[in-house]
C-alpha cells in the first residue's frame, strides 16, 4: 500500500527488497479511495501480507498505524545524504501526530518511532528516490504476538 500518487507511478525505481518483487502494489489515496483501500486491507485473508510505503515522518507512521492490515512497513535504510535531506520543519509541524504516536502501541515499530524522535527531520520519497536509498521492511508484531 502506496501513501502517495507520484511513489506509486515511480515505484519501479525504488530500490526495494527481493521478496516485493511479485507483490500487488496499490495506492491508498485521500477520502473515498482511502476508505475503500481500508476495507479492502480489512477483507484480506490473514495469510496475505500487507507492507505500507509512506513518507519517513510522523504522519506517515500515523497513517501505516491506523490502517486495519499493516504487517511491515517500508523505511529507507539509514544514510547521513537522505539525513542531511530531512526537513525539520515538517517535523516539529506534525505535533499532533507526535502526541498520537505517544499513546499507541506500535509493537515491532516502536522502534522507528524512537529513531524519528532521534533524528528529528520528516524524509520524502521524492529523496529517497532520487538518492537511490535502499528500502527495508520493519514487521509490526504487537504485544500480543500477531
Amino acid at each position: 500500500m502506496i501513501e502517495n500518487l507520484d511513489s506509486f507511478d515511480d515505484w519501479e525505481g525504488y530500490r526495494t527488497p527481493a521478496g516485493l518483487a511479485d507483490g500487488l502494489i496499490l495506492y491508498r489515496g485521500h477520502g473515498n479511495l482511502a476508505r475503500g483501500a481500508r476495507r479492502l486491507l480489512g477483507a484480506l485473508p490473514a495469510a496475505v501480507r500487507v507492507g505500507v510505503f509512506a513518507d519517513y515522518d510522523l504522519a506517515g507512521l500515523c497513517i501505516a498505524a491506523g490502517l486495519p492490515r499493516a504487517d511491515f512497513l517500508l523505511l529507507p535504510e539509514p544514510a547521513s545524504c537522505l539525513l542531511d535531506k530531512g526537513n525539520r520543519e515538517d517535523y516539529a509541524d506534525q505535533f499532533r501526530q507526535t502526541a498520537h504516536l505517544e499513546r499507541i502501541e506500535l509493537g515491532g515499530w516502536q522502534g522507528v518511532w524512537e529513531e524519528m524522535k532521534e533524528h528529528g527531520v520528516g524524509i520524502k520519497r521524492q529523496h529517497m528516490l532520487a538518492l537511490g536509498v535502499a528500502l527495508r521492511q520493519i514487521t509490526r508484531r504487537r504485544s500480543d504476538g500477531t
